[in-house]
């Protein structure tokens, strides 16, 4: 029988594969239709297949300086997430660096305060672009908690996001009444 650490990498790989599933059905389709077991010697490389998947930019490179392996990555979620608060908050909107910080905040929480995987990140935003960053440290980087922790980011994101736009229509609806009055 397998151990308690088997079965929280196999849940883990299943919540991945059932985002990669809400996110794009037929990326999920492709991927289960192309792996239909996984064994624990490849488990490691069929995370960064679903994290390749999940993610429209992921690229991996080794940084001199630190020794360390880089990850950059961003996506649709996190942009979409940028752009509505920017435009949800009427006083500071026009400005960048109030959602940046916010952004910075969420993804700090998220994977710096869910793994020891990480040990140096930072933030680019190119217009409404954001482009996270991760230092992936060789003495504790776990694929699977690194990969799970952006899976809640982009999950809390998606609430945001849902609240944030509700909270728009409410606005719009509010700006409707009032010009009818």
């Amino acid at each position: 029988m397998y151990g308690i650490e088997y079965e929280d990498d196999i849940l883990l790989l299943l919540r991945m594969i059932k985002f990669l599933h809400m996110q794009s059905p037929d990326a999920a389709h492709i991927f289960c239709q192309s792996h239909p077991v996984v064994d624990m010697e490849e488990l490691l490389m069929v995370i960064d297949e679903v994290m390749w998947d999940i993610f429209d930019d992921v690229n991996f490179f080794f940084d001199e300086e630190y020794e360390a392996t880089v990850v950059q990555c961003s996506h649709p979620i996190i942009d979409r997430l940028y752009e509505l608060g920017r435009a949800s908050d009427p006083k500071h909107g026009s400005r960048q660096s109030v959602w940046s910080k916010k952004l910075h905040d969420i993804t700090e929480y998220f994977v710096l305060g869910a793994t020891n995987s990480v040990y140096k990140f930072s933030q680019h935003i190119a217009g409404d672009h954001v482009v996270l960053e991760f230092c992936l440290s060789s003495d504790y980087y776990e694929p699977l908690y690194f990969a799970n922790s952006l899976v809640d980011l982009l999950r809390y994101c998606q609430c945001s996001i849902r609240r944030i736009e509700a909270k728009l229509a409410e606005r719009e609806t509010e700006n409707i009444r009032k010009e009818a009055a």
